[in-house]
């Protein structure tokens, strides 16, 4: 598309960079003949609307917007970007449409400008997580851990998680909510959850391949990390590793929980997992 600005011509392509971030475009752009990408230029304001297979971008009077780090355009000269808002996540980065999601579902928060993506997921952040991922669904039942006041943050996401069997403590009264959660463990609460969905938590008789450390997955966890990967909830890392035992970053965490949500039931004219 073309649009006039003062006597020059300026050329735009404009495409997504994340699915869930409108406002996150690549733009490259020629003026005058010089080919440039990013940086910084003026262009008239420009609104956008999301089509079926993309977007739409119209011409539209107003005042000028700068394209800025990456090509990222903000209408009305603020970001809709739900990642933006934090200093410390960068929308060009594996996690962006991860993040946008759990940010703009209002799952996930940080803590003032900064998200902490590379930080640990703690066993109290995840059931919180997940609580408000199900609506904040309410409960009768008793708290049976000694270590989770009725004050904690986490206090009722963790009723609500031992009430469904979802989450197992350290002991019989010990959730260590402040604990970081493994990568297994996590697969393990999600492939349970997912049980309690109705949803299928057959691997169909597939298991993880050959990783190099294959052999750390813990026995209790075989089963969900087989379905957590065949599913494409838990994806590899470099080197070949799974790393089953490792802390989940809170930018891996919302990967997951996002693949997760786009899990159909079997009833599902789809039925099968939007990876």
């Amino acid at each position: 598309m073309k649009q006039q600005l003062g006597r020059r011509l300026l050329a735009l392509t404009l495409t997504l960079s994340a699915a869930l971030c409108p406002a996150a475009l690549a733009a490259s752009y020629e003026a005058d003949g010089l080919a440039m990408t990013g940086g910084t230029a003026m262009i008239q304001k420009l609104n956008w609307t999301r089509a079926a297979k993309g977007l739409t971008v119209t011409d539209e009077s107003g005042p000028a917007l700068p394209i800025g780090k990456g090509g990222a355009i903000a209408p009305g000269g603020h970001s809709s970007c739900p990642s933006a808002r934090f200093t410390d996540l960068d929308t060009a980065q594996w996690y962006h449409e991860y993040t946008d999601a759990m940010i703009e579902g209002g799952y996930m928060s940080g803590a003032g400008e900064t998200f902490d993506p590379n930080g640990q997921l703690t066993r109290g952040m995840l059931v919180t997580i997940l609580w408000r991922m199900e609506g904040r669904p309410s409960t009768d039942a008793a708290c049976p851990f000694d270590d989770v006041a009725e004050n904690d943050y986490f206090s009722d996401a963790v009723r609500w998680a031992a009430s469904l069997e979802l989450v197992r403590g350290e002991s019989d009264t010990a959730f260590a909510p402040d604990d970081a959660i493994s990568r297994q463990e996590l697969a393990a609460i999600l492939w349970r959850l997912a049980a309690q969905k109705g949803l299928n938590v057959s691997n169909a008789g597939s298991t993880v391949p050959d990783f190099a450390d294959r052999d750390q997955i813990a026995s209790w966890a075989g089963e969900a990390v087989s379905w957590a990967y065949t599913s494409g909830i838990l994806t590899g890392k470099s080197g070949n590793r799974l790393d089953p035992a490792g802390t989940a970053t809170r930018a891996e965490a919302a990967a997951m929980l996002v693949r997760f949500g786009q899990l159909k039931p079997p009833s599902s004219p789809e039925g099968q997992v939007k990876a």
